[in-house]
């Protein structure tokens, strides 16, 4: 698929399951403790921390501080095993020594995790609205084309008027009809899919649908959503989409689904605004026969030469 990176390892190991890790993480525990018994003389302890700094970035921080008791255990067991001699005193000093290093280890890599964490989390997301920013949601929409075996619907919305908001009322209205139509997106998509902010005010989302049939229900219910939140503002507006549908099976890309998405917008826009046209991206005309234009209190038929579209009251 065009755009699309290789994955490095770092990447492999954030995008294994937890089932995965555990299990790689016990086979490797196993094999140091056979290495250990085999050759005690070669002394596994440092390959133990390495082993527990992955868990402690990859895993919970209580499965931690038990892989962290775990190997305290083994690499005693083993250490004892040598046959060199020793008191209880010694003992207890060693295991003293490897509690306070692997506690070290855990502390360290759990504190680098959450602060690795927030800072992904905050390039993630758009600043304003906490939605999605350009290329995350691209990102999540590559993997959720990737994995899914149900239709999806590709849109893109883009806020009518908005302009004369913010020339009219000042950018600090103009900043809260973008977060308030953010708020109604995500409320509106609830848990179908993913919506992003693709700059300005320009949106994008992503929904998995239970079959074609429910696309346009599903566009014009969430389409109503946004709206019916913009048109309450102290300074009303609305917004248009195009959304776009893609069957099993056809292999589109994420670019060209945005770009058709993109296209049927501003059809939309052309013809009305608060308007939303869905397409079956399946079929082979650029702008198929099945779109119908969903036009807010205008009953006026409309019939676009290039579109053909057919509007029906929303």
């Amino acid at each position: 698929m065009p755009g699309l990176k290789t994955m490095t390892i770092a990447d492999r190991l954030e995008a294994a399951s937890t089932v995965t890790v555990s299990a790689s993480v016990l086979l490797v525990a196993l094999i140091l403790q056979i290495v250990d018994i085999v050759y005690p003389a070669i002394g596994m302890g440092p390959v133990y921390v390495l082993l527990l700094g992955l868990v402690s970035w990859r895993l919970s921080r209580r499965a931690a501080v038990f892989a962290a008791v775990i190997a305290i255990v083994l690499n005693t067991r083993a250490t004892i095993q040598t046959g060199i001699p020793t008191t209880t005193t010694i003992t207890l000093l060693r295991v003293g020594l490897r509690c306070v290093v692997l506690a070290f280890v855990v502390a360290t890599m759990w504190a680098l995790r959450r602060a690795y964490d927030r800072e992904r989390a905050s390039a993630r997301l758009d600043g304003m609205t906490g939605l999605l920013n350009r290329s995350s949601f691209e990102a999540a929409m590559v993997k959720m084309l990737s994995s899914t075996t149900m239709p999806v619907m590709v849109g893109v919305m883009d806020l009518d008027n908005f302009k004369a908001i913010n020339d009219h009322y000042g950018h600090a209205v103009g900043d809260d009809t973008i977060r308030t139509a953010s708020r109604a997106a995500v409320r509106g998509l609830g848990s179908y899919g993913l919506v992003g902010r693709m700059g300005g005010d320009e949106f994008a989302f992503i929904a998995a649908l239970p079959d074609v049939g429910t696309g346009e229900e599903f566009a014009i219910g969430f389409h109503s959503t946004i709206n019916e939140a913009l048109i309450s503002l102290p300074a009303p507006t609305t917004i248009s989409m195009g959304a776009a549908i893609a069957l099993p099976g056809h292999r589109l890309d994420y670019d060209a689904l945005l770009l058709r998405a993109d296209g049927l917008l501003y059809a939309a826009k052309r013809n009305a605004k608060a308007s939303v046209i869905v397409a079956d991206v399946g079929t082979p005309t650029v702008f198929p026969s099945a779109i119908q234009l969903v036009r807010r209190g205008d009953p006026t038929p409309l019939r676009d030469p290039q579109t053909h579209l057919v509007p029906v009251e929303a």
